[in-house]
């Protein structure tokens, strides 16, 4: 019985599966490596110059419901990183990927590789858009932009529907 952190996988019958680095793999790895750094480069830039108090969360017309101290910034970053580390590297550790298939197959590992990979992607650029917000820099108050997070959280959730549709429809 495989165990994960959080609990039965549910993959009892999972084939054991090496994950070799592909091309696909790094070029994804790339990307949100650079999109962390950015993250991270907007964080230190724009930190210092921050008041101690800043919006931490916004209304769909880009105004602060809540504000809180500008170290949520850092903690902000400090999720944001760790989530897109763990898709990465949960990527090399297939047989923790827990999905709702009785007997997978590698095609189905593959399949959910790649979704965490580009899911990986996908949720470092939406850290970027939050902490662009937190910073004040973009997008400005009353811009049509500011549902930028609300269409990368609905992209996110496509991306999930579109990947267990394409599991569902591999054969067992």
């Amino acid at each position: 019985m495989r165990l994960s952190i959080f609990g039965k996988t549910g993959q009892e019958n999972a084939p054991d599966i090496k994950v070799n680095r592909t091309k696909e793999g790094t070029i994804f790895e790339i990307i949100s490596a650079v999109l962390i750094i950015i993250m991270w480069g907007i964080i230190i830039s724009t930190y210092a110059g921050l008041p101690d108090r800043i919006g931490t969360h916004f209304d769909l017309s880009g105004h602060a419901n809540r504000t809180g101290d500008k170290t949520a910034l850092i903690v902000v970053g400090i999720v944001g990183t760790l989530t897109v580390a763990v898709e990465m590297i949960g990527c090399y550790f297939p047989k923790y990927i827990n999905f709702n298939i009785k007997t997978p197959t590698v095609e189905h590992y593959k399949m959910a590789i790649r979704m965490m990979r580009v899911l990986g992607t996908e949720i470092a650029l939406l850290f970027i858009f939050v902490v662009l917000q937190m910073a004040g820099i973009f997008p400005p108050v009353g811009s049509p932009l500011l549902i930028i997070p609300e269409i990368m959280i609905a992209v996110l959730l496509l991306t999930c529907l579109i990947f267990m549709v394409l599991l569902h429809r591999i054969p067992q």
